[in-house]
């Protein structure tokens, strides 16, 4: 599988004339824009934002193996749970 990771600076500008920016390194298709509010509290008072977006990277992964209903742990106790 091939990621492909991104860098997007995030600009925020307040009512109040105040800019903020936060860098976010991130995949393909993640939610930027809460991601860097996560980051910088101050973005989350800005009423109006630019991103700038340009690419950082791939990376190639190995396939996961899916898993199966097999895969789930069993417990081998009979009878109740809580067996008083």
């Amino acid at each position: 599988m091939t990621e492909r990771w991104l860098r997007t600076m995030v600009t925020g500008k307040g009512p109040d004339g105040v800019v903020e920016s936060e860098m976010v390194l991130h995949r393909e298709g993640e939610d930027v824009l809460g991601m860097a509010m996560r980051r910088n509290p101050a973005l989350a008072g800005c009423s109006t934002f630019a991103m700038d977006t340009e690419k950082a990277f791939t990376q190639q992964r190995a396939e996961d193996a899916r898993r199966t209903g097999a895969d789930i742990p069993r417990d081998d106790r009979q009878g109740e749970e809580f067996d008083w």
